[in-house]
């Protein structure tokens, strides 16, 4: 009698527990950065782009004169916030300004201003921060 209504105790909290959980195919927007001492993983949140993305070519990869990220883009175009972040972390950014209204402004090498608007406050710094040293010099300001 007693292992019965253990045994009942115990399913009906596994139950409870298991609704708790989200779904692993959920469509959360929340991103989470690795941590700073964690190496990247294979499937990182935010992977750099392959060369032939950011318009150069192997034979210029290691060159020190400025390569165009993103033809494609025009002076003063709007991104989605994932193409900025893969430009930032591209280290082609040479300034980017945050607004209260979550609008970032992003100042490419080329002389080119992009702009995006970042899903919360303030992750435009920790994008940053997870950039390391291709972002480096990279000039932050905020309104």
């Amino acid at each position: 009698m007693k292992f019965a209504r253990l045994f009942l105790i115990v399913s009906i909290v596994s139950v409870i527990l298991a609704g708790c959980q989200t779904a692993p195919n959920s469509n959360a927007s929340q991103i989470t950065l690795p941590a700073a001492t964690e190496a990247p993983a294979e499937n990182e949140a935010y992977p750099q782009p392959a060369p032939a993305e950011t318009g150069e070519t192997e034979s210029n990869t290691n060159s020190s004169q400025a390569v165009s990220v993103y033809p494609e883009l025009k002076d003063g175009d709007e991104v989605d916030w994932n193409k900025a972040v893969g430009i930032i972390l591209t280290g082609q950014v040479t300034q980017v300004l945050q607004t209260h209204d979550l609008k970032v402004f992003l100042t490419l090498k080329d002389g080119r201003t992009l702009v995006s608007t970042e899903p919360v406050i303030d992750e435009l710094m920790g994008i940053i921060d997870y950039c390391g040293d291709p972002c480096k010099g990279t000039r932050i300001a905020t309104e």
